[in-house]
């Protein structure tokens, strides 16, 4: 009784032929390029869509816009031309209460007490405007 060993063999993988046609060839070396650009972009996607939001400060505009449609919204309606101070969604007329660079020494962004209007949600847009010199 003789006794046969089997020898594990590994199964081999038989390149295409080089007479195989190009189009087969290239389809065959783009298997892997494909799979490591899957993988690189599901990994990108997932560090985005685990990233926390922003909290970087709002991004200042120019007075025309979004300042001056603000400052109709919420200023015109006391601030008529006949008003002291005039109308403050006109450049020239908000331009005395404003200290480009430093929102906490404008009246523009400070409004003095007991003023009854107030930019509310809006404040950080104006805030980084006068930071920013207060472009008109």
């Amino acid at each position: 009784m003789t006794s046969t060993h089997l020898i594990p063999t590994t199964p081999t993988v038989t390149p295409a032929p080089a007479a195989a046609p190009l189009a087969t060839r290239r389809a065959l070396s783009a298997i892997p390029r494909t799979s490591r650009w899957f993988a690189c972009a599901a990994a990108c996607l997932s560090l985005t869509a685990c990233s926390e939001p922003s909290s970087a400060p709002a991004q200042p505009g120019r007075f025309t816009y979004p300042i001056a449609p603000l400052a109709a919204e919420r200023c015109d309606g006391c601030h008529a031309a006949s008003a002291p101070g005039g109308v403050m969604s006109d450049y020239r007329n908000a331009r005395p209460f404003i200290t480009p660079g430093k929102p906490d020494e404008s009246l523009y962004y400070t409004l003095p007490k007991g003023h009854p209007a107030a930019w509310g949600d809006s404040a950080g847009l104006v805030r980084a405007w006068i930071e920013a010199g207060a472009p008109e």
